[in-house]
């Protein structure tokens, strides 16, 4: 059976593993441990080759994980985002990883969605990557930001019908941003997309002022849909988020026990996440540009509301859920 670089262990296991890869549609990458690409499908072949520059660097033998690093220096947007993934579900933290990235040639801009999976069992840590071609007909990327700031600059100079978000934000929380660009933009269509749990943080954002929640691991077809809706006048969310709130505007319940979490203010939710992540009372107060007493008091809601005696609960409370995510 061939090897891909000298010393490593076959990628496919012979040939049938090859051609089920092969068929698929998305470009396929397999790395080791190092990040070391094992083997490419034809998929990604295809790419490569209509694309100078864009996957040339990153087949068989090259470093995936080097190239990401190198890309998130030049401030590439996604790279730093892809390269922790991979890393993540190669050390076993996460199972797989999901993040949507811009992958544009010298003649196009297109948008992927990078799918990252581990290989079950025992054996060298091996994970496949997948990039699945989420764009559209119709609809162009107008510009991207990495950071809170750097999108409200950009929102204030392009002139698009919408704009997709994600939570996870340096310099302020995605919420907050949300709350900023609404502000400085009334009407701007805002679909908010995510990796956390829908029933936590959609009606959250919708009070915040998006008009929209797409969770990342739901697939390209459902953000697509997603943003066609919003730009359409509609309302995203999904059929479970919209009975949640249908049920609670007509004073019925779910069947569905409800986190405690929802009842908390945004002020306090984002408390709470800081505590979660070990952050002091002061250091949250500095984060937040807020008084300790505050802060102080953000926690005597918090042990009220979550019905928690000590701040030894409290934290030990946010902590596993904080992990949890």
């Amino acid at each position: 059976m061939p090897r891909t670089a000298k010393g490593s262990a076959p990628a496919l296991d012979g040939p049938t593993a090859r051609a089920l890869v092969d068929v698929l549609a998305a470009p396929v990458a397999i790395v080791d441990a190092d990040g070391r690409i094992l083997a490419v499908n034809a998929r990604w072949r295809v790419f490569a080759r209509k694309n100078r520059g864009a996957l040339v660097a990153v087949s068989e033998g090259a470093n995936y994980l080097a190239v990401c690093d190198r890309a998130s220096r030049r401030k590439s947007p996604g790279a730093a985002e892809v390269a922790a993934g991979i890393r993540s579900v190669l050390q076993g933290k996460l199972p797989e990883f999901a993040a949507e990235y811009p992958c544009h040639s010298p003649t196009e801009e297109r948008w992927f969605i990078v799918r990252v999976t581990r290989f079950p069992g025992e054996g060298p840590s091996r994970a496949a990557s997948a990039h699945e071609d989420i764009t559209e007909p119709g609809l162009t990327v107008c510009g991207t930001c990495g950071t809170a700031e750097e999108a409200l600059t950009a929102v204030g100079k392009l002139r698009s019908d919408i704009v997709v978000t994600d939570l996870n934000l340096s310099g302020k929380s995605g919420l907050e941003l949300l709350k900023d660009l609404i502000a400085l933009h009334p009407g701007l269509a805002v679909l908010v997309l995510s990796m956390h749990d829908e029933e936590i943080y959609a009606e959250r954002c919708l009070h915040a002022g998006a008009r929209g929640y797409v969770m990342e691991n739901k697939g390209p077809e459902k953000l697509v849909a997603g943003i066609r809706s919003v730009l359409a006048g509609g309302i995203h969310v999904s059929a479970r988020t919209s009975a949640r709130i249908v049920a609670s505007f007509s004073g019925q319940r779910t069947r569905e026990k409800a986190s405690p979490l929802g009842g908390l203010a945004d002020r306090e939710f984002e408390v709470f996440q800081w505590i979660g992540g070990g952050l002091s009372t002061q250091a949250i107060a500095d984060r937040l540009h807020i008084s300790v007493k505050t802060i102080e008091t953000h926690r005597i809601h918090l042990k009220r509301k979550l019905g928690l005696a000590t701040a030894a609960e409290l934290v030990a409370y946010a902590a596993r859920w904080v992990a949890a995510k």
